[in-house]
């Protein structure tokens, strides 16, 4: 739980550099990339892969993603 969370804590600091040395919109796809890369391989090692596809999850996916869209626009 605390290497997930460490995880997590650097996105921000990813996409505060990158920002600054190549421009928003690609800081914006690649924090979306890491994420995705991150979210796929922990649910493909757990075994859960299938999870991904329940609306619940779908609903949370969404909503998290509305807010990094947010927040990179605001920057």
């Amino acid at each position: 739980m605390l290497g997930v969370s460490l995880l997590e804590s650097l996105f921000p600091i990813v996409g505060i550099f990158s920002i600054r040395l190549v421009g928003s919109v690609y800081a914006y796809a690649f924090t979306v990339l890491i994420a995705t890369i991150v979210l796929t391989t922990l649910l493909t090692y757990k075994k859960k892969l299938s999870t991904l596809f329940t609306p619940n999850a779908q609903k949370d996916l969404l909503l998290t993603t509305f807010f990094i869209t947010v927040m990179f626009l605001l920057v």
